[in-house]
């Protein structure tokens, strides 16, 4: 038996101020110039965690009966603020490198809770073989979604030196700035936006194969399937909102129509 209490404080700041030579803005004189993008933008990131653990193992013959439960009290932020030129190549607005669907300004605090609980089995047949049975239980606090996630793996012992190894199982995560602090988009977790959201799911299984060659040396192939529903990325803008972006460009009144 087991109990683990821990809290976590982690800050995470970006600042990029930068001039780059941009292919895209090209203007209409001969000598064919090009134009001079300055990419400036500041990210900040904040997670601070209260969490607690407990598990609970137990042999029961040629079982071992595995369950525990954790909890975590998340307070996230995040800052994201553009004052640079856009990036009017990002193939999707909402792109960490000055996408033009962004807002000026991003600034979201939020608190939720997590809870998870487990109940595992590994049950050892002889010296040949074990199968490892389990079941999660995942509440995300954030956008009030309670998910139910099996999972099972198995070795065999093809002889002495070598070992068959597969497992297949769900696998969920929910949306929080904790999640993102590499992402690829500015996510927008804030209450107006998070609403009909729901967790990252993926059914992952592995097969692989691992022989013993002697003195402390193993070789091992192993390959994988994954499948990925529900990811979160960063969305396309709305008519109305890309009507309301080119609205500001600055050109002559005789090009209006």
């Amino acid at each position: 038996t087991q109990t683990v209490v821990a809290y976590s404080d982690t800050r995470s700041t970006l600042g990029v101020n930068a001039l780059f030579e941009t292919t895209s803005r090209r203007s209409n004189s001969p000598k064919d110039t090009f134009d001079i993008a300055n990419v400036a933008f500041e990210w900040a990131l904040t997670v601070k965690d209260w969490s607690v653990r407990h598990s609970t193992a137990l042999g029961v013959g040629t079982h071992v009966l595995e369950a525990g439960v954790e909890a975590h009290r998340l307070s996230t932020g995040l800052r994201f603020e553009v004052s640079g030129d856009r990036n009017p190549v990002a193939a999707n607005g909402s792109s960490v490198r000055g996408g033009a669907g962004l807002p000026d300004l991003l600034s979201d605090f939020h608190r939720s809770t997590r809870g998870g609980a487990w109940l595992q089995d590994t049950w050892q047949i002889g010296s040949y073989a074990s199968i490892q049975t389990g079941l999660r239980l995942d509440r995300a606090g954030i956008i009030d979604e309670t998910l139910l996630s099996p999972r099972v793996s198995a070795s065999l012992s093809l002889g002495q030196l070598t070992r068959l190894r597969g497992a297949v199982g769900k696998y969920t995560q929910s949306p929080g700035y904790e999640k993102v602090a590499q992402s690829d988009f500015v996510l927008d977790f804030s209450d107006a936006s998070i609403g009909g959201l729901r967790s990252e799911r993926s059914v992952q299984a592995s097969l692989s194969l691992e022989r013993d060659l002697g003195r402390g040396v193993s070789v091992r192939v192993e390959g994988y399937r994954k499948n990925f529903t529900d990811l979160l990325i960063g969305r396309l803008e709305s008519e109305s909102e890309r009507l309301a972006r080119v609205r500001r460009y600055d050109f002559p009144a005789v090009l209006v129509s």
